[in-house]
């Protein structure tokens, strides 16, 4: 009975050991609760901005807050949690024209009349010990009605 108990046990723990590695670390239940189990490390989240279907971004550099353009975007609007989109941002490696324009299938119809920006939020804490934080913003995607920009600087990383 005990050893049949234990390779149970070892079945259960391998199983889960391969979840998590397949996933990136992202499974139940670390990805529940992050601010207990990396609390204090930098984050990252995103963000988007809806513009004026006219606007142009110019320089694509790290922004602060009081310095972006537009308004928020509120994905509930388009049924998107925040943490996919932060997670599909922060996990892509390869922005192939097949990606981008699963991003620009999230937007539907809003992209008919609108331009938005997709920023990358980056926050930690200002300096060892401080408990002022620091964020910054990215700009990773203008979509236009017709186009999708992906930062040229990204491409370079």
């Amino acid at each position: 009975m005990l050893k049949k108990a234990v390779k149970i046990l070892y079945t259960v723990l391998i199983i889960y050991a391969l979840l998590v590695a397949t996933h990136l670390g992202e499974f139940w239940p670390f990805s529940i609760y992050p601010m207990f189990s990396q609390a204090g490390n930098e984050w990252s989240r995103s963000l988007v901005h809806e513009v004026g279907a006219d606007y142009q971004v110019e320089d694509w550099q790290v922004l602060r807050s009081d310095e972006l353009p537009g308004n928020v975007f509120a994905l509930d609007n388009i049924g998107l949690n925040q943490n996919d989109l932060a997670n599909l941002i922060q996990k892509n490696e390869d922005w192939s024209p097949r990606r981008m324009q699963s991003i620009r299938r999230y937007f539907g119809d809003y992209l008919n009349d609108h331009g938005f920006v997709v920023y990358r939020a980056r926050g930690r804490f200002a300096d060892q010990g401080s408990h002022e934080t620091v964020i910054e913003f990215t700009p990773y995607f203008y979509l236009l009605p017709d186009t999708t920009i992906l930062n040229p600087k990204l491409l370079d990383e």
